[in-house]
């Protein structure tokens, strides 16, 4: 067997190993699914952090800065400026809404029936969107190794599957953070070589201009640069709003149900934000540097866009051959961790919103606690395989780049979705039916734009059908203000409860109690460290000078920080 199969293998019972240890402190479903609200804020929010990014980043998104260089940082910098939104006000008052899932929070905001027509559709969605970073990956792994695609998606699913359901949201948040890890130190490796290869900033200033690229890789394009007017000031702005109704919105809320209280939820907050900052550099000057030193290489993989194996080919060009397996577990670290948390709450919605809809339905009694536990085990299940299907599907279905696949998801089912809960949050007068109205203003709208080329001879461009949403359901859900004198006085109660909660600051003392923060220090800092003398190891294969410098750069990387972590947990329980 290659080294990078045994690299991989290892990788996968590691985490595996941690979905086990983590079993031991799911008594209930409430540390199941959001880990007794015990949760760290460097431990959430490298979760939500790893949540927000897969192969994605490093395949269709690495396939754009080949292409168009430093644009797609407009993807992230707008991420990064919807994580400090959230640092300053929303992600308190998402934790302090107390809840477990995020259809919780809208039966507080609006009602059961909102309830549950979101619930239904937010299973559905994920499974839709969930299946794509997966078949990124899948996608990724067939460049660099040649491994067939649906294998890929079947055993990556499965490992996922079975460490979620084990461990539950503690086995998902410390192995989200040992993967931030991993994917932090090899692409921090794989930029400095990229670095060092071309020459430093002047060097790659000198390349970018011998190549005739400075329009290429400008930050802002002109219209007509690129197909669909991308990456000009406008589709920027549409990217910025959408980033905002990606994240900050009561569907995105329970990235933050975990954290101990609203400061905490802050800081975790801050933390995605910095981290997201730090990744642009780091995950697309190595697609840059492809375009500039290996276009041939990367135009000959054997793909339907070969630019989305940009990231791959560098890799293989630059890093030691010992090192190649790490940058494919870095891969799945990305993909893992967007899919695990997806896998989790969309159970949770199952466990804790529909199913007792169905038992009142069919006038059923409840499942004791225990029995949910189990349930939410199951469920966990059928959603990981309901990923795997989707990701079959577009792997079967390959006619496009997966970046275009994803904007076109995003304008269809995420925006018309997403824009009546962040609007909810900003103005309280409506009555309980006025996010369903808009949802179905934003979905006809969204048709139009799907539609558009059939119906008007013109395809929209991704722009194009944001602000046409948006205008469309902003104006929808305003025109329900004035029927908000004619709702009840039960549900203005019940609005006015939602708020007031939210701007309860949480007594973690009195409502938690239990502090697991050492805890979490020792039993997350071991693994890491173990994972770095892993690493260490693969100074004994035969390698130059160099190659074993970047083995000692990782490893020492990996080490240093759960020694560190192994010291903070053992000091903090003396």
């Amino acid at each position: 067997m290659r080294l990078e199969y045994w690299i991989i293998a290892i990788y996968m019972l590691f985490l595996i190993a941690m979905g086990y240890v983590q079993k031991k402190r799911n008594k209930n479903v409430d540390d199941y699914f959001r880990s007794g609200c015990q949760g760290t804020w460097w431990l959430v929010g490298a979760s939500a952090f790893m949540s927000g990014i897969s192969a994605y980043t490093f395949t269709a998104a690495s396939g754009v800065a080949f292409e168009a260089g430093w644009s797609i940082l407009i993807i992230y910098i707008a991420n990064a400026v919807a994580s400090f939104l959230a640092f300053l006000f929303l992600a308190p008052w998402f934790r302090q809404l107390r809840a477990i899932t995020s259809a919780d929070i809208i039966n507080m905001r609006f009602g059961t029936y909102t309830q549950q027509i979101y619930a239904w559709i937010s299973v559905v969605q994920y499974g839709i969107l969930a299946g794509l970073p997966l078949y990124a990956l899948a996608l990724f792994c067939s460049a660099v190794f040649g491994l067939n695609i649906y294998m890929v998606i079947m055993v990556i699913g499965g490992i996922v599957i079975f460490y979620s359901t084990t461990g539950g949201k503690w086995a998902i948040m410390s192995n989200d953070f040992i993967q931030s890890i991993v994917l932090l130190a090899i692409t921090i490796l794989v930029a400095f070589l990229c670095f060092h290869k071309v020459g430093g900033i002047s060097g790659f200033l000198e390349l970018v201009h011998q190549r005739g690229l400075e329009q290429d890789f400008k930050l802002l394009a002109k219209p007509g640069d690129f197909p669909g007017n991308r990456f000009t000031w406008v589709w920027a702005v549409a990217i910025l709003i959408n980033a905002n109704m990606a994240n900050n919105t009561l569907i995105a809320a329970p990235k933050y149900f975990t954290v101990k209280d609203g400061r905490e939820a802050r800081k975790a907050a801050l933390f995605v934000c910095v981290l997201g900052l730090a990744g642009c550099v780091l995950w697309f000057l190595p697609a840059m540097v492809a375009r500039l030193l290996f276009e041939q290489q990367v135009n000959a993989v054997a793909i339907t866009k070969p630019s989305e194996a940009a990231y791959a080919i560098v890799s293989m060009q630059l890093l030691p051959k010992s090192l190649i397996g790490l940058v494919v577990v870095a891969m799945f670290a990305a993909t893992m961790s967007s899919l695990d948390t997806g896998i989790n709450g969309n159970a949770a919605i199952i466990v804790r919103n529909i199913y007792p809809a169905l038992a009142k339905l069919f006038r059923r009694k409840l499942l004791s606690e225990r029995r949910q536990l189990i349930l939410g085990e199951v469920c966990t299940v059928v959603m990981g395989i309901f990923i795997i299907g989707f990701a079959m599907f577009f792997a079967y279905n390959k006619q496009e780049g997966i970046f275009d696949i994803m904007l076109n998801l995003i304008a269809l089912l995420t925006f018309p979705l997403a824009l009546p809960m962040l609007l909810c949050l900003l103005i309280r007068t409506v009555p309980s039916w006025s996010a369903i109205f808009t949802v179905i203003v934003c979905f006809a709208a969204s048709t139009l734009g799907l539609l558009s080329e059939t119906l008007f001879g013109q395809a929209w461009t991704f722009q194009q059908k944001i602000f046409v949403t948006l205008v469309a359901g902003t104006a929808s859900f305003l025109a329900t203000m004035p029927f908000w004198r004619f709702a009840s006085d039960a549900y203005k109660e019940k609005v006015k409860y939602f708020f007031y909660l939210m701007h309860k600051p949480v007594d973690f003392e009195k409502e938690v109690g239990e502090s697991l923060d050492t805890e979490q220090f020792t039993t997350v800092g071991s693994f890491v460290f173990v994972l770095g003398l892993f690493v260490s190891f693969f100074l004994l294969l035969p390698n130059e000078l160099w190659g074993r410098a970047c083995i000692v750069f990782v490893a020492g990387f990996v080490m240093t920080i759960g020694a560190v972590m192994v010291y903070f947990g053992r000091r903090g329980s003396k």
